[in-house]
């Protein structure tokens, strides 16, 4: 056993093929233990560099299952390694649940570096709900577990996070950073010429497979080059860094192109691929700014002088219906006073521009909109569709009859809003 042992160990540290020729061969000798354990620690090494989270979480649960129950040291390297992934999806709550569930398997393997990354990223999940005391009693427990001198890609993320609250709680960080300084002058040489060089947006050659960490930087530089790509693999840890920092804990942040929204608060962070129209962000604006009466919201969102509740508060309230719609699990951020007033949490942060907390001041629109369009013209006029539609799409949108939208229709292109192209079923409106 241990003359095929330390060679195993060896081969399964070079690299995916010595990997893959390792856990061959301790199968082929039937050892169990060693085997699974290589199996698990390929596939937490695929994950750490690939930003295919998804597909990750879903192969390491997987191998969850199947890993040995005697076997506590793998199963608790793969419970850790799944909370993280979790984590970095920005799914703090399924992240916080899932080690609940697994809390005994990591405690049953006893491994002090294992509890010391458990503490850490118990800490990391503190964070949104802002309890940052808790957050650093726990950094304080896991330091206590680890050396200095050996553990030091352990020691690193724990000082990270504690400098991040330091900063978060204006405290002096110098003993931090010194600490920090001494880990890096320690450190391997090359490494840490590879590590100013990326500090300084360079890259290296290296680790170029290392997608996760060049997102981590982009994001740390606040590069909005990167959102495209956050959203399409779900990495909305990264969304705070790249928008922060903030004072709220709950937050909707617009897409800078207005390709959708983030929602954002200390269970999860979702992105939504709505577009949401002028009025429904001048709607949430308004909302933002403090309680409004619907005479107010007429006038801000709308720019009609003279309040007609015959006329205006249909608009106002399928207005506030699908704002909530949009908003889906978080349409109670959305608070209404009786019929009559109207206000967004206040607990809630409101984002329009690349990390700037909105503050929108009370005004109509340069170009008033005539006293005698419906509220269905209203809300078309005010970008409700970003492409050519049909009287078919209007009535889908507003659930009326076709009829009822080709007069709408035919109202706005009389009123020289919209232009008419095609004839019957392939008639087309589009935007003059």
């Amino acid at each position: 056993y241990l003359t095929i042992l330390s060679p195993l160990f060896l081969e399964a540290k070079l690299g995916g093929r010595s990997f893959k020729k390792a856990i061959k061969v301790a199968k082929e000798n039937q050892f169990t233990q060693l085997f699974e354990e290589f199996e698990a620690s390929f596939k937490i090494y695929q994950s750490q560099f690939d930003i295919n989270i998804d597909k990750h979480i879903k192969n390491l649960k997987d191998l969850l299952k199947k890993t040995s129950q005697t076997n506590d040291y793998t199963s608790s390297e793969l419970v850790l390694q799944i909370a993280k992934l979790s984590f970095l999806k920005g799914q703090y709550k399924k992240a916080s649940e899932f080690i609940l569930q697994h809390f005994a398997i990591i405690y049953k393997n006893d491994n002090k570096r294992k509890l010391a990354i458990l503490n850490t990223l118990l800490a990391q999940l503190l964070l949104p709900k802002q309890q940052y005391m808790e957050a650093l009693s726990l950094l304080k427990v896991a330091k206590e577990k680890l050396d200095k001198h050996i553990d030091v890609n352990l020691l690193a993320p724990i000082l990270g996070v504690e400098r991040k609250i330091f900063r978060i709680l204006s405290l002096n960080h110098d003993e931090i950073d010194e600490e920090l300084n001494r880990l890096v002058i320690g450190t391997d040489k090359a490494l840490v010429h590879r590590l100013d060089k990326r500090e300084r947006g360079q890259g290296f050659n290296s680790l170029e497979e290392d997608r996760i960490g060049r997102l981590f930087d982009s994001a740390s530089r606040g590069d909005f080059s990167i959102l495209d790509e956050v959203i399409e693999y779900n990495f909305y840890s990264l969304i705070p860094k790249l928008f922060g920092p903030f004072t709220k804990r709950k937050l909707i942040i617009l897409h800078p192109k207005n390709k959708g929204f983030f929602l954002v608060d200390e269970e999860e962070v979702n992105f939504y691929s709505k577009k949401l129209s002028t009025s429904q962000i001048q709607f949430l604006a308004a909302l933002h700014n403090g309680m409004q009466s619907k005479e107010s919201l007429i006038r801000v969102v709308w720019g009609y002088n003279d309040y007609d509740p015959i006329r205006h508060d249909h608009l106002v309230y399928t207005m506030l219906k699908r704002v909530r719609k949009a908003l889906e699990t978080r349409s109670y951020w959305i608070h209404s006073s009786g019929d009559d007033l109207f206000s967004l949490d206040s607990e809630v942060g409101l984002v329009l521009n690349r990390g700037n907390n909105l503050k929108v001041e009370n005004k109509k629109y340069e170009v008033e909109i005539p006293e005698e369009l419906n509220f269905r013209q209203v809300q078309i006029l005010e970008d409700l569709f970003d492409r050519p539609f049909s009287a078919g799409d209007v009535a889908t949108y507003f659930s009326i009859t076709r009829m009822t939208s080709f007069r709408d229709l035919s109202h706005l292109v009389e009123l020289g809003y919209l232009e008419k192209r095609g004839k019957g079923r392939g008639t087309k409106y589009y935007f003059k």
